[in-house]
């Protein structure tokens, strides 16, 4: 499987899932911006980042679904694995 193949959409045009996947897209968008603006201030900082850490979990919960659906999930499980041997290493790396 490609990468071209996993974004293609069917010849029907967008599916229900496809656009409901999309709209957690924007939500979470908007709720990581407003979850950072509200870290800047200290009595909204914690509350900001409880707001953006729901959005990045919205938006990796989109993702899997969205690759699921596609059949891309040994894409997922690649970049998983990269991403552990990066940052195992770094941590390892720090003094």
């Amino acid at each position: 499987m490609t990468l071209s193949m996993l974004f293609q959409s069917s010849e029907e045009g967008l599916q229900t899932q496809d656009v409901i996947i999309q709209l957690v897209y924007m939500l979470s968008a908007f709720m990581f911006i407003l979850g950072i603006k509200r870290m800047s201030g200290v009595k909204t900082a914690m509350n900001g980042a409880r707001l953006a850490a729901l959005a990045m979990f919205l938006s990796v919960a989109a993702t899997l679904i969205f690759v699921w659906g596609h059949g891309g999930l040994v894409l997922i499980l690649i970049g998983v694995l990269i991403g552990a041997a990066v940052g195992g290493t770094m941590a390892l790396r720090v003094p």
